[in-house]
């Protein structure tokens, strides 16, 4: 029996994977042949993948496959080893598919699946590396069958970043104007890079009025509050390295440029000038609270948190 270990960040491509593979199921039986369970649709997670592994033993009803798909967590989930045994066992008419934001290699019950399972990891790409973001994004425009300038790319990169469900989705909507120009492409695809970079200025500058008004416009325009806490990180980042770097005597900006992997120099004049006033006790301040708004995010906390935790970062500016 076909089992796949599906792990990462990159849940819009980890999706895909799972829809390509149901899609192949006859039309007509797929809701009897596709099950997808989680730990929340019991309150015992023993139950939940009890049940799981129950759906998968039985036979497809209509068709020769079917598809079980388990959502988990597997610090929190407590499962025996005695259940791994089961599943070389199970009809090879079934596809079980296990998900997972993170795999921790040190758990025994990890170790044991992965001897049984084809892990496939979907990481998202940093915000930074925009070179690996524009092939990302050729690539996904050659799928489209969208033969796109570089001008074009660049616009996209600044514009979408590393997300990858948004990439997938502006670049469906160019497939609708043949021969496509970077003034069409500006009024179909809209950019909260700009707006983004204001909220970050207004967090150095310790303007709470311009923070939380930026944060609202940024929210409300339906930018993923994950791609807002990664842009900050990338430019309070940036900063530090930079106000680093000076403190410690650099002061060629070729150098200071592939020391804090800032891929335009002319980048550099404006850096110098907005690091100028910032002490590194608040960059790193910055930093540490993006970074665990960035975590808490993740595992699911309410997004109210954000306004709060910059709120906060203003006044280590503004003091």
């Amino acid at each position: 029996m076909p089992i796949l270990l599906l792990t990462g960040d990159d849940l819009y491509t980890i999706e895909q994977v799972i829809k390509s593979r149901v899609n192949q199921l006859p039309l007509s039986t797929r809701s009897l042949n596709y099950h997808r369970f989680s730990g929340t649709c019991s309150p015992s997670q023993q139950d939940y993948f009890a049940d799981s592994l129950m759906a998968a033993r039985s036979l497809p009803l209509g068709s020769d496959s079917k598809i079980i798909v388990i959502d988990c967590d597997f610090k929190q989930l407590n499962i025996s080893l005695e259940w791994l045994e089961i599943l070389p066992l199970l009809p090879q008419t079934t596809t079980l598919i296990f998900c997972s934001f993170s795999l921790d290699k040190r758990l025994k019950v990890v170790k044991s699946l992965l001897r049984l399972a084809a892990h496939e990891e979907y990481l998202l790409i940093p915000p930074w590396p925009t070179e690996e973001i524009s092939q990302l994004i050729t690539k996904r425009a050659s799928h489209y069958h969208l033969n796109l300038s570089p001008l074009i790319i660049n616009y996209l990169v600044l514009a979408i970043g590393n997300d990858t469900a948004r990439i997938d989705s502006e670049l469906q909507k160019l497939t609708l104007l043949p021969n496509l120009t970077l003034v069409q492409v500006k009024g179909l695809v809209s950019s909260h890079t700009e707006t983004g970079i204001k909220l970050a200025a207004a967090l150095r500058k310790g303007n709470a009025y311009s923070t939380a008004r930026l944060l609202n416009q940024l929210l409300d325009k339906g930018e993923h509050p994950l791609i807002i806490v990664a842009s900050l990180l990338t430019q309070f980042r940036t900063w530090l390295w930079v106000k680093s770097a000076l403190i410690k005597g650099l002061e060629n900006d070729t150098q200071i440029a592939s020391v804090c992997k800032i891929g335009n120099l002319k980048r550099m004049y404006f850096l110098r000038q907005e690091v100028k006033s910032l002490n590194l006790r608040s960059l790193f301040f910055a930093l540490e609270n993006l970074m665990a708004l960035e975590v808490a995010l993740k595992k699911g906390y309410s997004t109210q948190m954000i306004l709060p935790t910059l709120l906060k970062i203003t006044q280590s500016f503004f003091i």
